[in-house]
């Protein structure tokens, strides 16, 4: 990619938007006031856009882009340089990233595409973008996930540490299930983590079990590792059960019954204990 460029004004309506891209988002009052920026002033900050042929391709400035294009503006202040996609998208990764506020999914989908269009693998695209080699190896399991388990993701119910477990198991059946007790008990990483490593203990001693029994072809669901609460009698992940195969929510009401009857003892420690000194002091003749 060429190090040189020009600042020329370029109508907005010849400039595109990239299928695959990262942007940064603005929330709540820098929302508004980004737009009452532009709206009063125009746009200050040139875009970064691309030419490659006769088109240009944004590469810094889609929310500029798009509040020009609400406030009637119809051109915008650009820095072009030369490039084709793969450099767009790649230079769109860095700078974004570099802001933060990015949905981890637009991540993934321009690390994937990099990977299975561009043919870059992961230490290339880790040189080239800055990311952790580790997490471009996250973001590319994570785009072979169930779509349940990628719209999760870009709902901010899970994190990328919960999708990465997830993406350990190829099943999405499976995946999905783990997404469920994950959601439902709100299982941090590290459980989750255990959870899956008995999932996929469970998985490998079925697959076993299958090729010593091949006549027995049919494949059976395989079920998240629970455990029975003693008091409501609910499955719970193993995880989530503390001493004597209590849940999270059982063990909370055990915890606060059991303070609440020491309590209650030391109440009437502490009155007996009044009443005994009531009586020294009648016996000894202290007592006004």
């Amino acid at each position: 990619m060429s190090s040189k460029f020009v600042v020329q004004h370029i109508p907005i309506n010849k400039i595109k938007i990239p299928k695959t891209r990262v942007t940064s988002y603005f929330e709540g009052e820098a929302l508004e006031l980004f737009k009452h920026s532009i709206q009063q002033v125009g746009v200050l900050q040139p875009l970064l856009v691309a030419q490659d042929g006769d088109e240009y391709y944004v590469i810094d400035g889609y929310n500029r882009l798009q509040q020009a294009l609400a406030a009637g503006l119809e051109t915008v202040p650009c820095v072009v340089i030369k490039a084709n996609l793969k450099e767009v998208m790649l230079q769109n990764l860095i700078l974004n990233v570099a802001r933060g506020r990015v949905k981890p999914t637009e991540m993934l989908q321009v690390v994937a595409t990099l990977s299975e269009e561009y043919g870059m693998d992961a230490d290339e695209i880790a040189r080239l973008s800055g990311l952790r080699k580790d997490y471009i190896y996250k973001l590319l399991d994570i785009a072979k996930c169930d779509p349940e388990v990628i719209a999760a993701l870009d709902d901010g119910k899970i994190s990328v540490s919960h999708a990465a477990e997830i993406a350990r198991v190829r099943d999405p059946d499976v995946q999905k299930r783990l997404l469920g007790i994950t959601l439902q008990y709100r299982l941090p990483h590290k459980d989750l983590h255990e959870v899956v490593n008995e999932t996929l203990q469970r998985l490998e001693a079925a697959k076993q079990k299958q090729q010593q029994e091949p006549e027995q072809n049919i494949a059976q669901p395989v079920e998240i590792p629970t455990v029975q609460c003693a008091l409501c009698g609910q499955d719970w992940p193993v995880k989530k059960v503390s001493g004597v195969n209590l849940c999270i929510a059982c063990y909370a009401i055990a915890q606060q019954a059991v303070q609440q009857q020491l309590q209650q003892l030391i109440q009437q420690a502490q009155a007996a204990r009044e009443q005994q000194l009531r009586l020294l002091q009648k016996i000894t003749g202290e007592e006004a």
